[in-house]
């Protein structure tokens, strides 16, 4: 079995510590296990008492690597309004309820500038301790795709965003450019016509299912319903996959070494069921459609997390294939070939 902090420090040391920027969520992991070794407690169980109970964070979950140790940089599962609780807590200098749950000093050393990061972005002006500095006199918690915790202490404000996207700081353009000008320090008069307008906008908000092209079905989709298809060897570690229908549902099942998955697809809007991954199931949100080409194509949003993916099934005579691609990586998707099973 691996054993990944001896695998980090296995790692050759290039430049005097201190002296280059360069993230590392493994460092970040390395912490979480020295948190563990110190105390004889996992880093969510020793945060709990200390930090999240405070706070009224429940529900928590933290992923953990092979060996038990929580991931540290990565794999925490918490609702806005929590990550919003976290910011506030540093807004206001680690004071929360009338307690103390940070000191001052140190909420001003993990947030001060203690490096530069060579990035030419405005809102990568340097790195605290898992802190960015930002524009404005802000500095913010980022996490993947775009989940961010931006406090603006000039403003007196917390800002939480979830998002899906690969380029942060277009996303925290539009903040200084628009959010930023209509902050102001007093409260705004009550204004039902605008309040009402925004509600509306918020409402109509919505990741619009793939649509059908005019095509219900391909020329071959009648002979691929109920058909087992075996697969390669593959990096996604799938064995199997056939396709049924029923109604304007699709349902694709899936067979791996975890055991058999079934994720329902929506023909022209979003069925929701659930697909396991690692030690539990994610809820998902899926799509499909029929394309002009004769593959089948589906988009799974995995609606607790800011990750789609994007799947095409393409069949010919005996044969068919498989592409899977995370919709905001760049590079080649992985491909599953494989050829029908004889009943």
């Amino acid at each position: 079995m691996t054993n990944w902090v001896q695998d980090f420090l296995d790692v050759p040391i290039v430049y005097e510590p201190g002296t280059h920027f360069a993230y590392n969520s493994c460092a970040s992991y390395l912490l979480s296990a020295i948190v563990q070794e110190a105390t004889g407690r996992t880093l969510l169980d020793y945060l709990t008492p200390r930090l999240f109970e405070p706070l009224g964070i429940e529900g928590a979950r933290w992923e953990a690597c092979p060996d038990g140790i929580h991931l540290g940089g990565t794999g925490l599962w918490l609702k806005p309004e929590h990550i919003a609780r976290f910011g506030q807590l540093y807004l206001q200098q680690g004071w929360w309820d009338g307690k103390r749950l940070l000191s001052e000093a140190w909420v001003r050393e993990a947030t001060s500038l203690h490096i530069g990061t060579g990035r030419k972005k405005p809102d990568y002006r340097g790195y605290g301790y898992h802190f960015w500095r930002s524009q404005h006199g802000a500095y913010r918690a980022d996490g993947s795709r775009g989940q961010l915790c931006i406090v603006m202490p000039d403003q007196e404000a917390v800002l939480i965003i979830m998002a899906g996207v690969t380029e942060i700081q277009e996303v925290l353009d539009l903040v200084w450019a628009h959010l930023l000008p209509g902050m102001q320090d007093r409260p705004m008069p009550p204004d039902d016509a605008n309040f009402s307008e925004l509600a509306g906008c918020i409402d109509a908000l919505a990741c619009s299912p793939l649509g059908t092209n005019g095509l219900a079905a391909s020329a071959i989709a009648d002979k691929v319903p109920g058909v087992r298809y075996a697969f390669s060897e593959n990096q996604l570690q799938v064995h199997a996959a056939s396709l049924r229908y029923e109604g304007d549902t699709c349902e694709i099942t899936l067979w791996d070494r975890h055991g058999k998955h079934t994720v329902k697809c929506g023909i022209g809007y979003w069925a929701k069921s659930s697909m396991p991954l690692q030690d539990r199931s994610f809820p998902v949100a899926a799509s499909g459609r029929w394309s002009a080409e004769g593959s089948f194509e589906m988009e799974w949003r995995f609606i607790e997390t800011p990750y789609t993916v994007k799947i095409r099934c393409t069949f010919e005579e005996e044969q068919a294939s498989i592409e899977v691609a995370e919709a905001l990586q760049s590079g080649e998707p992985v491909r599953l070939h494989g050829s029908r099973v004889l009943t």
